[in-house]
């Protein structure tokens, strides 16, 4: 048996995720796995896998085994904002990495270079 479909039924949303998600700097790769989620992103580094969904719409008994057993990140996200949502996680996430990345000794030797720069 084969995990990929053909000729994926594709939600009447998703044209306009991708392009919110694009015009944000997004790669944006489309799927086609049985259960799996529809879009695979790129962003900062990042990757994001989602699944969407027309508004009220449910997962499908494969989708919902797929996510069971997946023991990484997927989210269902239902409009552009949820979509951007998920970017705006991904954003904080890798400042936060940035940010941890600085010792006490770099902060230190950088605000001794700002007060000399600032006099």
């Amino acid at each position: 048996m084969s995990i990929h479909r053909t000729a994926a039924k594709r939600d009447t949303n998703e044209a306009e995720i991708i392009a919110a998600l694009r015009a944000m700097g997004a790669s944006v790769q489309q799927l086609s796995i049985k259960g799996g989620p529809d879009l695979l992103i790129g962003y900062h580094g990042a990757n994001l896998l989602l699944e969407v969904k027309q508004r009220k719409a449910k997962l499908t008994p494969d989708e919902i085994v797929w996510h069971e057993l997946w023991a990484g990140q997927v989210a269902i996200v239902r409009s552009v904002e949820d979509a951007l949502e998920q970017l705006r996680r991904v954003t904080i996430n890798y400042w936060v990495e940035q940010y941890s990345q600085v010792t006490p000794e770099m902060w230190a030797r950088y605000t001794d270079w700002a007060k000399k720069r600032d006099g």
